[in-house]
This record gives structure tokens, C-alpha cells and sequence, in this order.
């Protein structure tokens, strides 16, 4: 099992690896577990709807759990 987790602030969201490794997608798109690939799509399908990030966010795992 490898740790990985998600830290983010106002500006900035960085995924940390196991081995400290930081990663920066371009779009700021992140998400981890075993759907992660499902929301990721999900995510970037949503960005340009205009929504606030958190309906985004919201929407994206919904549409993932499916």
C-alpha cells in the first residue's frame, strides 16, 4: 500500500506521493483512491461550466460513484 494524499490552499493543490514526490497537473485537477480516474474525467468535463469549484467538485465525485 503507497501513501499518497492531497494538500491544497487558496492558490495552490499539489498531490504528495508516497516517496515526497510533489505533482502539479497543468488544469489543477486532482483526485485519489480508486475511482480517482473516474472524477478526474469528471472534473475536467465540469471545468468550463462556469461552476464554483466545489459544485464542480461535488458533481464530479457523484459522477464518478455511479
Amino acid at each position: 500500500m503507497q501513501a499518497v494524499m492531497i494538500v491544497a490552499d487558496g492558490n495552490t493543490c499539489l498531490e504528495v506521493s508516497g516517496k515526497g514526490e510533489l505533482l502539479e497537473p497543468a488544469d489543477g485537477v486532482h483526485a485519489i483512491g480508486s475511482g480517482a480516474r473516474f472524477a478526474v474525467a469528471a472534473a475536467r468535463a465540469l471545468l468550463h461550466t462556469g461552476l464554483p469549484p466545489l459544485e464542480i467538485a461535488q458533481r464530479a465525485m457523484r459522477i464518478s460513484a455511479d
